[in-house]
């Protein structure tokens, strides 16, 4: 027990007493002080009181959020995992790439977003090489009908050329000299119609060189190259497409 020196600190200790303030003569307690500190802060202690109480909803709110986030992601990858064994690569991509949105460095979700769309790119070359070995087939039709004409004309030409004499005239040449012209022309066709299918499967092959189709045809053609080369007396150019074929 402390007693009072003079009547100034008991004046003094009244003082601190009705300003919620320790007294001198008896040093108050923990609870003291701190209920005495509310009395004194009471907009700062409601504040505290209700971040207290908020603290375990916002935990909570938190923690369901995550739960529910946990289950989103779970069944996209589910969904994506499907999609992959249906064959819909660009829609499992997609689910892929949400998950890696929503949570950057998921091992899984990156893994198999480069994946699937690796297999998407793969299959987007395959269908504009099969698109390429479409025209590539329409122009070697075309040269075919191209070719089989120009027989008939080479033959048409054989029966004029044979039919006519040193002497004769203009008016009797004529009628070669159309077929020789009509020749000149179909030549022509033919070069541009082999080039084009020639561009339409090597840039499939390009894209896709498993195209069996493609080395098939992209082979035929090469070896065509390489007869008429050999035939024509060009051996530089049998030569180089004997190595392609």
């Amino acid at each position: 027990e402390r007693r009072y020196a003079a009547a100034r600190e008991v004046q003094s200790d009244l003082r601190r007493y009705l300003r919620g303030e320790p007294i001198l003569a008896q040093p108050p307690g923990l609870a003291t002080r701190a209920h005495r500190w509310v009395r004194r802060h009471p907009t700062l202690t409601a504040t505290s009181t209700l971040l207290l109480a908020a603290l375990p909803v916002a935990l909570t709110v938190r923690w369901s959020g995550q739960r529910d986030l946990r289950r989103q992601i779970a069944s996209q990858l589910q969904e994506a995992d499907v999609l992959i064994r249906e064959g819909r690569y660009e829609e499992a991509r997609d689910r892929y790439a949400d998950v890696r949105s929503r949570i950057p460095g998921h091992e899984l979700a990156e893994r198999m977003f480069r994946e699937t769309d690796e297999a998407v790119q793969r299959s987007k070359r395959r269908a504009a090489a099969g698109q390429l070995a479409e025209e590539g087939c329409r122009s070697r039709a075309s040269l075919e009908e191209m070719r089989e004409r120009r027989v008939k004309l080479e033959e048409r030409r054989k029966g004029l050329s044979d039919g006519l004499r040193p002497l004769d005239g203009d008016e009797r040449r004529r009628p070669l000299w159309a077929v020789e012209r009509e020749l000149d022309a179909l030549e022509q066709s033919i070069a541009v119609q082999t080039a084009t299918a020639f561009s339409a499967y090597t840039r499939a092959f390009a894209l896709d060189p498993d195209h069996r189709e493609v080395r098939r045809a992209l082979g035929a053609l090469y070896f065509e190259e390489f007869e008429a080369a050999e035939e024509s007396g060009d051996l530089l150019r049998a030569k180089i497409n004997e190595e392609r074929v």
